[in-house]
């Protein structure tokens, strides 16, 4: 039988003779023979499903899974443990991506099993709270399921550009593509990060940012960045497209004055332009230190018919009054798959 267990300690049972279990590199196979089903290359390759969950040098990942006796996945969600930072205060939360259940198994409650069986290892852990940002077919799941909140909702903003014929960077900001290479990521990621305070944030370190954007197999990330003597700060940003328009995707974006943040806009709209972009788009969380500069860039909110969906966060609290009161998230916060 499938079995899940709940957070009182009690066993769900459910139909078939099937494992919950946590899958190891040796059944990736497997794992991306289920994946096709839904997806497409990158998503579908060994080099993404390692960097981005078996072999993860950042954070503790794993992929539970049903797997039926003959060793075929039939369904799997994996969990990534993400170490947040608010103030000086340090914790842990996980973050659920990348759903996937067989078409031939619909309907057979395996989705509710590994979410409730992932629950419970990582109550267990000490782990603060579950998360995740679900397209439409996982949110009804998670509207169902008992302890899971809708917290929020994102918002995304974003103003036209001209392609090709954007302006230089301002005076003082160096545009380049973010590699491995990149040494000043160290230095600007410290110094950015002195002002978080009173929101819960995911700990910036630059080994996270390496593994992130630099040694992403799925996309090229450019950064801006800038030190003056009016502060510091950078914007990572890609070319993307959305519904087959090419657009900019401003991803992260840390800066110390809204001097810097001026001009780090102009720099990064101006390079997107070059690229060809029609559009310059940022996710909006609850904070968005920000945001008054992305307003007088132009960059205003995108209405919801648009995006033809919602961006809800759903959360699930794992310790008594310990969901953060206020959290930013980023668009490099968010996982495609």
């Amino acid at each position: 039988m499938l079995t899940a267990i709940c957070t009182d300690g009690k066993m769900v049972v459910t139909v078939q003779d099937h494992e919950i279990t946590i899958l190891t590199p040796e059944q990736l196979p497997g794992i991306i023979e289920l994946v096709a089903e839904r997806y497409e290359p990158p998503y579908t390759t060994n080099d993404f499903w390692n960097w981005r969950y078996l072999l993860n040098p950042q954070w503790d990942v794993r992929i539970y899974g049903i797997v039926d006796s003959s060793g075929r996945v039939l369904a799997i969600q994996p969990v990534s443990i993400v170490p947040f930072r608010q103030g000086e205060s340090r914790f842990r939360a996980g973050l659920l991506t990348a759903a996937i259940t067989s078409s031939a198994c619909q309907r057979r409650g395996y989705f509710r099993s590994l979410v409730m069986r992932i629950v419970h290892d990582l109550q267990v852990e000490g782990v603060r709270f579950l998360y995740t940002f679900p397209n439409p077919l996982s949110s009804r799941g998670f509207a169902r399921f008992p302890g899971w909140l809708r917290q929020t909702e994102l918002k995304i903003t974003g103003r036209p550009l001209l392609p090709f014929v954007g302006r230089a960077p301002e005076r003082g900001v160096l545009v380049q593509r973010f590699t491995d290479d990149f040494a000043g990521i160290h230095d600007l990621a410290r110094d950015v990060t002195k002002g978080f305070t009173s929101c819960a944030t995911i700990e910036r370190s630059p080994e996270y940012l390496r593994w992130r954007y630099a040694q992403n197999c799925t996309a090229d990330y450019w950064i801006a960045h800038y030190r003056g003597d009016d502060g510091c700060g950078y914007a990572l940003f890609r070319k993307s497209a959305f519904k087959k328009v090419p657009v900019g995707a401003v991803v992260e974006f840390e800066s110390t004055s809204s001097g810097v943040s001026d001009k780090l806009i102009r720099s990064v709209t101006g390079q997107l332009s070059r690229l060809g972009c029609l559009m310059a788009l940022r996710f909006v969380s609850q904070v968005d230190p920000h945001g008054e500069s992305f307003k007088k860039a132009l960059f205003c909110s995108l209405p919801p018919q648009l995006l033809r969906r919602e961006l809800p966060v759903y959360v699930y609290p794992l310790a008594e009054n310990q969901l953060p009161a206020e959290w930013r998230i980023t668009w490099g916060d968010m996982d495609t798959i």
